[in-house]
């Protein structure tokens, strides 16, 4: 009989190690199955727990990167984008906001009522949609005063 890849061995206890086996169960099965000695099955027992080890962290670094990926997204969604934000503002400052109302019937359709929204809100509404926009932001501009005398002085202001 030719004499076993060491990798198979090694492959072989790592599927009794997935199994639950333990190191006695597994020698005893593994080692007049391949023929080899207590001492090298330590060594491959040891290998197999390692590969084991890192093929289990892998899996934990690759299922913590899916979870945090679907948590970026679900946060994504969870946020108005500045659009929606201004769309919704609009609609608040225009007075077009409805509410859905179900009726008591769930064959029947919900109705569409219109919000009765006051002036202040509107305003409030106009003046963050300003505040979005950049409406109140500063105007830089470029002053330049030269005077002329004994020195020509030149001051600019910004």
């Amino acid at each position: 009989m030719p004499k076993p890849n060491k990798q198979t061995i090694v492959d072989a206890i790592i599927k009794m190690i997935e199994q639950g086996k333990t190191y006695s169960v597994s020698f005893a099965v593994t080692g007049p199955k391949w023929a080899i000695s207590e001492t090298t099955f330590k060594r491959y027992w040891k290998i197999a727990n390692q590969q084991h080890t890192d093929k289990q962290d892998l899996i934990k670094k690759q299922l913590l990167a899916t979870d945090t990926a679907a948590a970026i997204d679900a946060r994504k969604r969870a946020i108005m984008t500045a659009d929606e934000r201004k769309e919704l503002l609009s609609k608040i400052a225009k007075g077009e906001m409805t509410e859905l109302i179900p009726d008591t019937d769930p064959a029947k359709p919900a109705l569409e009522v219109p919000l009765q929204i006051d002036a202040m809100v509107r305003i409030k509404a106009i003046a963050e949609l300003n505040k979005m926009d950049g409406d109140y932001a500063p105007v830089k501009s470029n002053v330049v005063i030269s005077k002329v005398g004994k020195e020509v002085e030149e001051e600019v202001y910004e």
